[in-house]
């Protein structure tokens, strides 16, 4: 019978929290919850995914009072992740036949976290995915007031969306209108210059050092899509906000670092902390970014 680790599955349930509108304390309840279960892992055996504790109990598991237990249980219910299987009176026991096998039993079920594990890990990763595209456009935003001078109205209203939780369509709306104004004032962008000189490298060099990330981005229909889908590898190789970091160095080498990590991927067990490497060593060292011309062995 297919069990699963119950801290496994709690853990599925943490990370998709905000999306799923959950507050501190109703984790705190379902954690209380799993620990009630024996063993450290859940099953479809009644008694593998039944919880039996009264209220009292969770309650003082929980730290909190019984009616805040009662209305967190309901927030779970409606979140899917547990379910109610009680009797008319609220009672949970566990009804046993002659080899103590569990046959009748009323409680809280958990069997939701197992049965939804797969759509939890989707949540949160699409999660992740979202502020970190949020996190992009936001620096992408910085970067553009750096250059604005005078409209002093947007100013002020950029930084109010830029200093609170914006969503995705207003920080989109906001880079778009500072761009637009820039590109009409034909301001110099001086705000990503690179931060080394870079001899002009060859195609042919490029192809050859790169060729998977070449590949990825030959489609592409434009510089702002070849940004964008880098910008995409770099949120599945889970770079996070180094990859902001690695940008500001200019865009050539923000390319090569991102080919060089590609490029060898299979031996790199953390991505983001090997990027930061990376940036450090291309720093100390003059022409630093020549060892991202290494070909992958």
């Amino acid at each position: 019978m297919t069990q699963f680790s119950k801290w496994k599955l709690l853990r599925a349930a943490e990370d998709a929290r905000e999306p799923l509108g959950l507050k501190a304390t109703s984790l705190n309840l379902l954690r209380s919850m799993i620990a009630l279960i024996p063993g450290d892992s859940l099953g479809a055996a009644p008694d593998q995914h039944i919880c039996f504790a009264s209220n009292q109990t969770l309650a003082g598991r929980a730290h909190v009072s019984i009616p805040t237990i009662e209305r967190h249980i309901s927030i779970l219910v409606n979140a899917g992740l547990i379910k109610r299987a009680t009797t008319m009176n609220g009672k949970r026991w566990a009804r046993r036949d002659g080899q103590g096998r569990v046959v009748t039993v009323s409680g809280l079920s958990l069997a939701p976290l197992f049965e939804k594990y797969a759509e939890l890990v989707q949540i949160a990763k699409d999660h992740a995915e979202r502020l970190l595209r949020l996190d992009v456009i936001r620096d992408r935003c910085k970067l553009l007031l750096a250059r604005l001078s005078g409209a002093e109205g947007l100013l002020q209203r950029a930084r109010n969306i830029l200093r609170r939780r914006a969503d995705e369509e207003s920080l989109n709306t906001l880079y778009e209108e500072l761009t637009s104004i820039l590109r009409d004032s034909d301001t110099p962008f001086e705000g990503h210059k690179e931060t080394k000189s870079i001899p002009s490298v060859k195609d042919s060099e490029i192809e050859e050092t790169f060729p998977r990330l070449c590949a990825e981005i030959r489609t592409a229909r434009s510089t702002g899509d070849c940004h964008d889908r880098m910008d995409q590898i770099a949120s599945e190789l889970h770079l996070g906000s180094t990859w902001t970091a690695a940008k500001a160095k200019g865009p050539a080498v923000a390319f090569m670092l991102l080919g060089y990590i590609l490029q060898r991927i299979e031996r790199i067990n953390v991505p983001g902390a090997y990027l930061r490497d990376l940036l450090q060593r291309i720093d100390r060292e003059n022409d630093g970014w020549k060892l991202l011309m290494q070909k992958a062995l």
